[in-house]
């Protein structure tokens, strides 16, 4: 691990913002694009969104585009007083100017790495990247791009990502047991 270099975010990864098309135009709000909103960073893994745009909003207006090689990250929301949102996607999003799109630009950083290095330093950047505001939050300027990290070799990365989605799934597991147990054994 000592040979680890440490590196920052964006040495390693582009952060893009996303943006909302005009609610006054219905075409732009008529298509088949997952728009991502924090309501909609519940789970680690994004399959859709609650809302959807078309091709014209992407073309008509600050929203654009990633792909599965992106995680997302809530960076203005009130969730932020106790949370940091992230999740990686199944499929090609849209998503709104209250997250960020984290994207590697180097063959040396895995997505699934990033999304777990982003998730373990949840708590770091709740407390020292967060400002709060009186009902929404938001992180610091640069918080993000600056964020160090280690970043171990392609092969490690894969292992620990296996350790850490296999750790998920028990707790998830876990977790349904526990509510299907209350379900059939009245408190």
């Amino acid at each position: 691990m000592k040979s680890w270099p440490t590196v920052k975010l964006a040495d390693v990864a582009t952060l893009s913002s996303g943006g909302t098309p005009s609610k006054a135009n219905p075409a732009f709000w008529d298509g088949d694009i997952p728009w991502v909103s924090p309501k909609d960073m519940k789970s680690d893994y994004l399959t859709d969104a609650e809302d959807k745009i078309s091709r014209a909003a992407i073309a008509g207006s600050a929203a654009r585009i990633v792909g599965s090689d992106s995680v997302l990250a809530v960076v203005r929301s009130g969730i932020l007083a106790h949370t940091f949102p992230v999740a990686m996607l199944a499929r090609d999003v849209s998503f709104n100017q209250d997250i960020k799109a984290i994207t590697p630009i180097t063959d040396s950083l895995l997505t699934p790495y990033l999304f777990w290095v982003l998730k373990g330093q949840e708590a770091w950047i709740l407390s020292g990247g967060v400002k709060k505001g009186a009902t929404v939050h938001s992180l610091s300027n640069g918080f993000l791009e600056a964020l160090p990290f280690r970043l171990p070799p392609l092969e490690e990365q894969r292992r620990i990502v296996g350790l850490l989605d296999r750790a998920a799934e028990i707790r998830r597991r876990a977790d349904a047991a526990r509510t299907h147990a209350r379900a059939i054994v009245p408190a």
